[in-house]
């Protein structure tokens, strides 16, 4: 089979539709019963116009199905952020207008109808869950929010480390809360100056006592003064904490032990702090484990623990950054929680008691009108305390869909879709084309590989696809049977896509994360990586070199550029988005320079980070990357750089780049300016660049023999 010219500007025609798809980008739940509403916040693409718009559209629930749909509420570029009460009878607004090369920031409050504006003195807001969200009391006239401190002597000139890529705008993130009785907004806790700690992810502790009692994450600094970068990486320096504030006098207390990376808590109904911890230091994301805390007895309990491999029953253990902003929800008359997680290379949501640590699948209530695989992926949005949640399903070949699980009566039930993602009919028309599957690659134990094909999986032995191995970043990350408009349009082009869960891959228990650990980096994933195209030709598959491509970013850019090194022949070409390249460098330049340094076998202790290296720490460093085979590369390569990428250099891209031109090897380099380590920061770099790698692996397939 080939890929022809037609077949390719139809393939981006759609991946246009596809990607002005709206995206969920959150979701609240408020009232109760026939009165619950879920609100749902969007973001949109329009690839005519190059731009980005949000908005808000929410939905009233009855226990049947959804029965009146509100319209949508545009959202312009000066609304930062929006808020409801858990009743629904208080909201706020977070508007920042910016003005003469100054922003003036106020809130938008809306209590008993009536509107009240609120200025406010401090810096950005930080709403994510990485530092929020921001918390009603049960009152719902007093709001907790994160927002970077007002310094009243401020110098633009000074330097005050910030927490990494996708972060850059945080440097002091403090405590604040906005008081709807008096229309006051007071800064609880400041940032970085409790016992060098950087509070963030607040939550009320209602107690009845004088003091404001809040439970929140503290993020320690370095000895040095460092702060490492957050996005992605579960194994910071961090703790659960107990925050009693009276006046200007903060009393700390942390909760959780010492040795773990402690997050996102979470009060239950009943009263007990939920968290997440990891290991603190080594691989960046690792198996999760669940805690409870009782405020009464001081009691820490773990509910679900570190899980070793796959159980006999498919859990494969904890995989996730933070909890949802809604996560609790009754079954069968006790407390659980709905957790979203990865495994085996799907996205999962995982219901788990926190009375005994039972964990269920969702997709033991999902009827086959959703779950016609078996192998979607599920996205968690929020949940009520009285049994229902929402959640978003999709696959591969479908854009998501959003429906709710009703767990309150005696036999748990899906409740039809409220809404979904919509293409355009010749999208949609492709897009039934697309088969998927999810195989073993046998040579690796646990590890899979997704399977994304223009055909029938039954009968790609018949055929003779063009290969596109994707290997995921990370290295501790995961791919998913999740819709991703790029990778379908790959498909539709008429390639093969394989996503190969490699060694070191998160999902398929402790134990497989553990076998990346040093020295096998640079080996173990790269030879995971071209295990899956022996298991395609276990599979009846013809798999020739000319025939085969890699694209890969950041760490799977570093196992491609490996690959080029060590095995010139295997690929016909490859693209590499933002990849990691030589070690050396990138341990000075990177946000997350002990995830570097512990990877490669080099110590990197927080409590002492070190001033510098050794040559013989250097050497190992340097050994272990790309660049040191980067002579022997002979494979034409596309790179795809961001320009501001605050985790990998553009350097690094560049430095492959120049090698490859030095031994006389084709190589295109293209930067995208205002992006960063995923090129998602302009709609033009959301189109040129997957524009670029089809036509790259297009044009440097082999015609079959006949």
């Amino acid at each position: 089979m080939s890929v022809t010219l037609p077949a390719v500007e139809k393939a981006l025609k759609v991946y246009e539709s596809l990607l002005e798809i709206p995206n969920v980008e959150r979701a609240v739940l408020t009232g109760q019963a026939s009165e619950r509403t879920l609100h749902l916040w969007y973001s949109q693409v329009s690839v005519a116009s190059s731009t980005k718009t949000a908005a808000q559209r929410s939905y009233r629930l009855s226990p049947a199905v959804p029965n009146d749909v509100l319209p949508p509420i545009p959202l312009n570029s000066e609304v930062k952020y929006v808020s409801y009460s858990s009743d629904g009878q208080a909201a706020v607004q977070f508007v920042a207008i910016d003005k003469s090369g100054s922003t003036r920031r106020y809130i938008e409050a809306w209590q008993a109808g009536v509107k009240h504006v609120i200025p406010v003195t401090h810096g950005t807001w930080h709403t994510d869950l990485t530092f929020g969200p921001p918390t009603w009391n049960a009152k719902g006239d007093k709001l907790l929010y994160v927002a970077e401190d007002h310094d009243p002597n401020p110098d633009e000139y000074t330097y005050i480390p910030d927490f990494g890529e996708s972060y850059r705008d945080a440097r002091r993130p403090c405590i604040f809360c906005l008081d709807l009785i008096t229309r006051t907004v007071t800064r609880l806790v400041t940032g970085g100056k409790e016992e060098g700690i950087n509070f963030v992810q607040p939550q009320w502790v209602e107690d009845g006592e004088r003091a404001t009692k809040i439970v929140a994450t503290g993020w320690t600094r370095l000895g040095n003064d460092a702060q490492l970068g957050v996005a992605y990486c579960t194994n910071r320096p961090s703790g659960v904490y107990l925050l009693s504030v009276e006046g200007e006098a903060v009393q700390v207390t942390r909760l959780s032990a010492d040795g773990r990376s402690a997050r996102t808590p979470r009060i239950s109904p009943s009263g007990q702090v939920i968290y997440l911890s990891n290991v603190e230091g080594g691989p960046h994301d690792s198996c999760a484990q669940l805690h409870s805390y009782d405020l009464k007895t001081c009691a820490d309990r773990t509910i679900v623990p570190t899980q070793r491999d796959v159980r006999s029953d498919g859990f494969a253990g904890l995989y996730l950054h933070w909890l949802p902003e809604q996560p609790f929800t009754t079954l069968g008359g006790s407390e659980w929680l709905a957790c979203p997680a990865v495994s085996r290379c799907r996205k999962v949501c995982l219901f788990i008691s926190l009375r005994s640590g039972e964990v269920i699948d969702v997709r033991r209530y999902v009827d086959g009108t959703i779950a016609r695989s078996g192998i979607e992926s599920y996205e968690v949005l929020a949940a009520s305390t009285d049994g229902i949640v929402v959640l978003s399903v999709s696959s591969p070949n479908t854009p998501w869909q959003i429906i709710q699980v009703d767990l309150s009566g005696t036999a748990p039930v899906q409740r039809g879709v409220v809404t979904r993602g919509n293409a355009d009919a010749i999208a949609n028309e492709a897009l039934a084309g697309i088969d998927f599957a999810i195989e073993p690659i046998s040579a690796f134990g646990p590890g899979k590989m997704i399977l994304i094909s223009p055909c029938p999986i039954q009968v790609l032995a018949e055929k003779q696809l063009p290969i596109v191995v994707y290997p995921h970043g990370g290295p501790h990350g995961s791919d998913s049977t999740s819709f991703n408009a790029a990778l379908a349009t790959l498909a539709l082009a008429g390639f093969l896509v394989v996503l190969p869960a490699y060694p070191g891959s998160t999902g398929f228990g402790q134990d497989y994360i553990e076998s990346l650990l040093p020295p096998a980096l640079g080996t173990a994933e790269v030879d995971g990586t071209l295990a899956s195209l022996d298991a395609l030709r276990q599979m009846g598959l013809r798999v020739s070199p000319e025939r085969t491509l890699l694209v890969g970013s950041s760490h799977g850019g570093f196992i491609g550029a490996h690959a080029a090194g060590r095995w010139p022949g295997v690929f016909a070409g490859m693209v590499l988005i933002n990849p990691t390249i030589n070690y050396l460098p990138m341990i000075h330049s990177t946000d997350i320079p002990d995830v570097i340094s512990s990877s490669s076998g080099v110590p990197y202790p927080y409590s002492d980070p070190p001033h510098s290296f050794t040559p013989e720490q250097y050497s190992v460093l340097y050994r272990c990357s790309p660049m040191a085979n980067a002579h022997k590369a002979r494979t034409p390569t596309l790179l795809l750089l961001g320009a501001d990428d605050g985790r990998v250099s553009p350097e690094q891209g560049k430095m492959w780049y120049h090698a490859l031109k030095k031994n006389g090897v084709e190589a295109e380099l293209l930067i995208f300016p205002k992006n960063r380590h995923v090129l998602n920061g302009t709609v033009e770099a959301q189109v040129v660049s997957v524009q670029k790698t089809i036509e790259f692996c297009v044009s440097h397939v082999a015609t079959p023999e006949s």
